[in-house]
């Protein structure tokens, strides 16, 4: 039994493939653009075709969502610093350390007019600094969008982030000779 695939806006036929003893066959399509797609199946048995089936509704979605845009990382509290930018509404946005695209260091959805915002714990004793996501000192983070389908953005521009506990700067001053009154 052949089984001939067809779009059904247009009766173009899509692909034909054969069906095994079970009468199971499954059919790569050819790349299609995106949208919604409507397809049917006619079986042929012989060379005579049999009933259409039933239609099989999809959507093509292959275009990946913008690339984010950090805009801020603004200190909330020791233990909350609030990173905000915007992406296309209702993307999902994944924050990372520029170093390592596979850990995520957190997520969040954009809103309606795009904008974001995350909070993260970027204190010492936080988890993603123990556990090793984040580093004591400056931390270079990047984001990236993903759409309903996991089509996945490219990676924003690079955001610095301090974690853990920034030292306050040693202040020297030397005393001044009996002919020197500078001090440094």
């Amino acid at each position: 039994t052949l089984v001939k695939i067809y779009d059904d806006s247009n009766d173009e036929l899509l692909a034909t493939v054969r069906a095994d003893q079970n009468g199971a066959w499954s059919a790569q399509l050819p790349i299609l653009q995106d949208g919604s797609k409507t397809v049917y199946a006619v079986n042929t048995v012989g060379g005579t075709p049999g009933a259409e089936s039933l239609r099989k509704t999809f959507v093509m979605d292959t275009i990946p969502p913008s690339v984010p845009i950090i805009s801020t990382i603004a200190t909330v509290s020791p233990t909350v610093a609030r990173i905000s930018g915007t992406a296309d509404a209702g993307s999902s946005i994944k924050l990372f350390a520029q170093t390592d695209l596979s850990t995520e260091l957190g997520t969040v959805t954009a809103a309606g007019n795009g904008s974001w915002s995350m909070d993260i714990d970027p204190s010492a004793s936080s988890a993603l600094v123990t556990g090793g996501k984040l580093i004591v000192g400056a931390n270079s983070l990047v984001a990236r969008a993903l759409d309903g389908v996991d089509n996945t953005s490219g990676v924003s521009g690079v955001a610095t982030l301090f974690a853990g506990n920034v030292s306050a700067p040693a202040l020297t001053a030397n005393q001044p000779g009996s002919n020197d009154d500078t001090v440094a």
